[in-house]
């Protein structure tokens, strides 16, 4: 079938696979080691294959518009990912991000959560009450910050 092409394109480091009505991962992208960016949105997926990890190189995951009902465990073990928007799934709570401290944007919005999902510092989000989160820890760093500079001119 289509999917088993991309086998051939190893050294594919973009895919654009947006509203092709996909209920399951295609797995032959498993196996483009050189993948950086990989577009899914707009699709029917509810649950990302664990092997997911195994591609080191993926910067970016658009996954908005899809089925999820709960953050894709596999995705807790991709450091390495920078983008990932999960906009317009049905998750209702999300685990602890902080330990994915290379992600500078994470988009949730028109999900069912409560809360903005906790991240690492410097870390953008962009969703429900994302916008006081990150006002509330610029402040919170700032304080330190300052905390930290009053306690050095004591030491002098």
């Amino acid at each position: 079938g289509r999917p088993a092409a991309f086998a051939q394109l190893r050294s594919l480091r973009c895919l654009w696979l947006e509203g092709n009505f996909f209920a399951h991962f295609p797995r032959a992208l498993l196996r483009l080691p050189e993948l950086r960016s990989l577009q899914l949105g707009d699709n029917r997926l509810a649950r990302l294959p664990a092997s997911l990890p195994g591609l080191g190189s993926l910067r970016g995951l658009w996954l908005y518009g899809n089925r999820f009902t709960e953050f894709p465990p596999a995705l807790l073990l991709m450091g390495q990912l920078r983008v990932l928007d999960l906009d317009r799934n049905r998750i209702a709570a999300f685990p602890d991000l902080s330990a994915l401290t290379n992600l500078c944007l994470l988009s949730y919005d028109h999900n069912p959560v409560q809360q903005p999902p906790a991240v690492a510092d410097a870390t953008r989000l962009v969703g429900e009450g994302a916008q006081e989160f990150m006002e509330e820890r610029q402040q919170r760093l700032q304080s330190l910050q300052n905390r930290e500079g009053e306690e050095e001119e004591e030491e002098e």
